[in-house]
């Protein structure tokens, strides 16, 4: 007996390829098969979605059938929507019936948008791609747009919905719907109820009363109140049903309103009324109205006749129950006079008297004549805000009145000026159409140039000239340049000069105010023959101008503080002409005083008094010259605060007590048991002193004393 050994490796391979064999002939029919299974899945949904909005709506109370397009209930992949359209009375009783029925459970129905719209994943479509929308529309279901059963070939036939096929899919539950689901009765009454079956073909609805001792119904579905109460009819085929609630009343309700009035026709002339009665039982509240307030007018029932007319007067009580009256106005038989007012025409018209209807026929546009101006109308107001009347047309009138006449302008045309660079006040001037303008006698003018006369195309106007044409114009200038000579000006190796100029005949003519320059030199005006003229000069000659620049040597004169602090400006000096310097106004150095002036800094130079002359004809620069005032400083061991400055070891002296000015010591504080001393800085050196008892300025010079070497300290 052999061992058995598993399968070899040929055998492992024949058994794969067979079961890849299966797999690519199976799969295409398992994954239709899957494909198929959820469309069908998908489609007992939609059926079952359908009969339970039926079954919802029909239930007595859960519904507003009057609504539009209330609420839609919309199945996806992703679950069950239901939207509420607007404000829906009991909108959300439908949604709990139909969750009811559904079975779904309500505390999932989750609001996404403050109650109108309601959300659950319990309820989805199977298929990837199936969805479909359910539209509750005026008390009926209807199927709206549904994808994704294409392959499950159900037919396109007729779905018992109201808005028939949809996406190719049938809706078959059957259906019962009464014609109204709530009726009221007093006892004795009947009403005939109608039953709509839908896919119960062959069918008779049953009818049911659920007390008999309240309301009885036959088998035609006549509903007759026996006694007062409340009880449901039902309609019904099989277990399919639909009821509806009858409410028998105590029959003492209100007596339906009538009203009459006395009249139905009323006939008055303008100016008169009449009171109409109304009678309403029982009583109400009763309103009155004119169809045409301005033929007649109507208060509390009194119509007082306005004009020849027509209108219908109409009595309306509480509750909205009418009655009329036709009501004719005509015109009382006398005559009117008609008064005519040319309102700012000319000439007169006389009084017009109507026949005794009131008719009359009105004036002609020729009455009145206005300078261009056409009488287009009349109006029983001169500003035209009243009753217009045609000019030779027939109207009857209700009393006597004046016509205005209504004027309206033959036309209006603008001349304006265009001075085309010009000068001068030229305003528009405006002409009626028939009328003759005069152009403005001025002329405008305009800088070098002479005025010719208005143009407007190959038209000339000259000033005063007239103008006719019933047209717009504008009339443009049209100057002449003037005659010039050429003004020129000879710089004489200056720069920076004016340009070559022009002179206008018999215009003046304005020297340039331009300054030209040359280095080492000042300008001295410009010269023309034996005349000289300065910028802004006036030249009034018709000939040609040609001017030089004249010219002087100058030498600049410069000065420098030298250490201190402010500035000189800049001075000139001209050729042979003495020059006085500064007096060093302006400048300042702080413990020095100004003494003049120096060619070097050092003060070696050559030296020159504060406003000394300078006669030189060369370039000079001067320094300030500086001299140091002297310090004096005293020593009084009584020195007060206020002048004391400080201490400071002085050699043979000791310590010497430093004040401001040795005039600022109060001699009065002298003690004169002691020695006072007061010393000085002059020449470089320190001078002591010993100052005397009598006076602060009597003192001598103690031994001769000099010590160079405190210098420093006083500074």
């Amino acid at each position: 007996m052999k061992k058995n050994k598993g399968f070899s490796l040929v055998e492992l391979i024949v058994v794969v390829l067979i079961m890849a064999i299966i797999a690519v002939v199976l799969a295409p029919q398992v994954t239709s098969w899957v494909k198929s299974s959820r469309i069908s899945s998908d489609k007992q949904l939609m059926d079952s979605a359908i009969s339970f909005s039926q079954m919802a709506l029909t239930d007595a109370g859960a519904f507003d059938e009057s609504c539009e397009k209330p609420i839609t209930i919309t199945v996806t992949n992703d679950g069950l929507e239901i939207a509420k359209g607007g404000d829906v009375l009991d909108a959300d009783g439908f949604m709990n019936k139909f969750a009811d029925y559904a079975g779904l459970d309500t505390s999932k129905l989750t609001s996404t948008d403050g109650g109108k719209t309601y959300k659950t994943d319990e309820v989805k479509t199977k298929n990837s791609g199936s969805s479909f929308v359910i539209e509750i529309d005026n008390g009926k279901v209807a199927l709206g747009d549904a994808s994704g059963f294409e392959d499950d070939n159900l037919g396109t036939e007729d779905n018992g919905t109201e808005n028939g096929t949809s996406g190719g899919l049938a809706d078959t539950t059957p259906r019962v719907s009464l014609s109204k689901r709530t009726i009221s009765l007093r006892p004795g009454e009947s009403e005939t109820l109608t039953a709509t079956l839908k896919n119960l073909s062959g069918s008779t609805a049953s009818w049911k009363s659920d007390d008999t001792t309240i309301a009885t119904v036959d088998a035609s579905g006549k509903v007759t109140a026996v006694a007062i109460g409340t009880t449901s009819v039902t309609a019904y085929v099989g277990d399919v049903t639909a009821v509806c609630t009858v409410i028998v009343s105590n029959g003492t309700s209100e007596p339906e309103t009538t009203i009459t009035l006395n009249k139905t026709t009323l006939s008055l002339t303008v100016g008169n009324s009449e009171t109409l009665t109304a009678t309403v039982t029982p009583s109400k509240t009763v309103t009155w109205k004119s169809s045409d307030t301005s033929v007649a007018e109507v208060l509390n029932g009194k119509v007082e006749a306005k004009k020849a007319g027509s209108t219908t007067i109409t009595a309306t009580t509480s509750d909205d129950k009418t009655a009329t009256c036709a009501v004719t106005v005509t015109v009382a038989a006398r005559s009117y006079t008609i008064n005519y007012n040319a309102n700012g025409g000319n000439g007169t018209k006389a009084p017009v008297t109507t026949d005794n209807t009131g008719k009359f026929t009105t004036a002609s546009k020729t009455t009145f004549t206005k300078k261009n101006s056409t009488l287009t109308s009349w109006n029983t107001q001169s500003n035209g805000s009243g009753d217009s009347y045609n000019v030779d047309t027939e109207y009857t009138v209700t009393a006597d009145i004046t016509l205005y006449a209504q004027w309206t302008s033959n036309g209006q045309y603008t001349i304006t000026f265009n001075l085309d660079g010009g000068e001068g006040t030229f305003a528009p001037i405006t002409k009626d159409k028939d009328e003759t303008a005069t152009i403005h006698s001025g002329k405008p003018t305009k800088a070098h140039y002479d005025f010719n006369y208005w143009a407007n195309g190959f038209d000339h106007y000259a000033p005063g000239a007239t103008y006719d044409k019933a047209v717009d114009v504008t009339l443009t200038a049209v100057w002449q340049e003037k005659q010039s000579w050429d003004v020129t000006y000879n710089l004489d190796g200056g720069s920076n000069g004016p340009a070559k100029d022009k002179k206008y005949k018999d215009e003046e003519y304005t020297i340039s105010s331009i300054v030209p320059t040359k280095n080492g030199y000042k300008f001295n005006g410009w010269k023309s023959g034996n005349k000289t003229y300065n910028p802004g000069d006036k030249y009034t000659s018709n000939n040609a101008l040609n001017l030089t620049a004249q010219w002087v040597k100058v030498y600049r004169i410069q000065y420098n503080a030298n250490g201190g602090t402010g500035t000189i400006a800049e001075g000139e000096k001209k050729k042979n002409v003495a020059y006085t310097l500064s007096d060093g106004t302006g400048l300042s150095r702080d413990g020095y005083t100004f003494d003049g002036w120096n060619t070097k800094a050092d003060g070696t130079g050559t030296y020159y008094s504060a406003s000394a002359s300078y006669t030189k004809n060369e370039d000079l620069t001067v320094y300030a010259k500086w001299n140091k005032i002297p310090k004096t400083y005293g020593y009084n061991g009584e020195i007060s605060e206020d002048n004391y400055v400080g201490t400071k070891s002085c050699g043979r002296y000791g310590t010497l007590y430093v004040v401001k000015y040795i005039s600022d010591i109060d001699t009065s504080k002298l003690d004169t048991s002691k020695t006072y001393y007061y010393a000085r800085q002059e020449n470089g050196y320190v001078e002591v002193y010993e100052i005397s008892y009598g006076s602060y300025y009597d003192y001598t010079w103690r031994y001769g004393w000099h010590y160079k070497d405190t210098y420093d300290w006083f500074y």
